[in-house]
């Protein structure tokens, strides 16, 4: 039974590397395989154009506006999943990325969010714009690292006419991970989400991003960032953090294309005072 056993692996195996598929080894010790890089509070411009800036500092203190959308959005079917991927899923517009328009996204178990029907793997890549082995080189990672959906966790998401988050309103698309944590973490209920604006802008948003394990906690062993493509020149990519703990509760981080930020500020950053629900000390 074991030389069976045994047989039947080396097969799935040889069948996997003759596609081009990606083996992952889950067996190796988690956390970083990078050399880690600290968040900045700005950054950009890329050379497609697009900056970031987190609420650490102004000009973005006052930005954060967590929406918890796990009782009113729609489940993505990735409950209890590790090492997958969920879609397409309706945007309900045109959400214009890198300079490409999509009206479907895809959302994987390892926190991300892509455009093609592909799994990104558990091997987060970075510095930004980077390669990676499974073919998906557009995408928004929020917390990408090998993680878990628990049994009490989902990816929910949901489309709002007017949108909750942000100064600007109109349409935006919510993608919440809830309840998740890093493979072989200590414990549990990660709850971070995405915010995609129809002009490109992207808001990352963080309401638990801690986990037990001191190497994987904060985002120490993943890649927060966006890619347009892994190619350079041009460099169509902006990195907030490599490897790094810099996530916090209460961190917001915006990514704004040109045409939706002033003076190299995302225009999301301008907050009236009276919508501010989170300042920075």
């Amino acid at each position: 039974m074991k030389t069976t056993t045994l047989l039947a692996t080396l097969v799935m195996m040889f069948l996997a590397l003759a596609v081009g598929a990606v083996v992952e080894d889950k067996s190796a010790s988690p956390g970083p395989s990078n050399t880690g890089s600290q968040a900045e509070a700005t950054g950009g411009p890329d050379d497609f154009g697009y900056v970031f800036a987190d609420n650490a500092e102004a000009p973005c203190a006052g930005t954060y506006s967590f929406v918890d959308i796990s009782t009113s959005g729609s489940p993505a079917g990735l409950v209890g999943q590790d090492d997958s991927h969920a879609g397409p899923f309706p945007f309900g517009f045109s959400f214009s990325f890198y300079g490409t328009s999509y009206t479907d996204f895809y959302v994987g178990s390892n926190g991300v969010v892509h455009f093609v029907d592909v799994y990104l793997g558990l091997g987060n890549v970075c510095p930004l714009p980077a390669t990676n082995g499974y073919g998906v080189q557009t995408y928004i990672a929020p917390y990408h690292d090998d993680l878990v959906v628990q049994a009490n966790g989902e990816v929910y998401y949901q489309t709002f006419a007017s949108c909750p988050v942000g100064a600007g309103g109109g349409q935006c698309t919510v993608v919440q991970f809830y309840n998740v944590r890093d493979y072989g973490g200590s414990d549990a209920n990660m709850n971070f989400e995405v915010v995609l604006f129809a002009n490109g802008t992207v808001i990352l948003q963080y309401d638990q991003p801690v986990n037990g394990d001191p190497t994987q906690t904060n985002g120490a062993s993943s890649t927060v960032g966006i890619q347009g493509t892994d190619t350079s020149p041009p460099v169509w990519a902006l990195q907030y953090s490599c490897d790094s703990p810099s996530l916090s509760s209460g961190l917001a981080v915006v990514f704004a294309p040109p045409g939706a930020q002033t003076g190299g500020i995302p225009n999301e950053c301008v907050v009236p005072v009276d919508l501010m629900s989170f300042t920075a000390e």
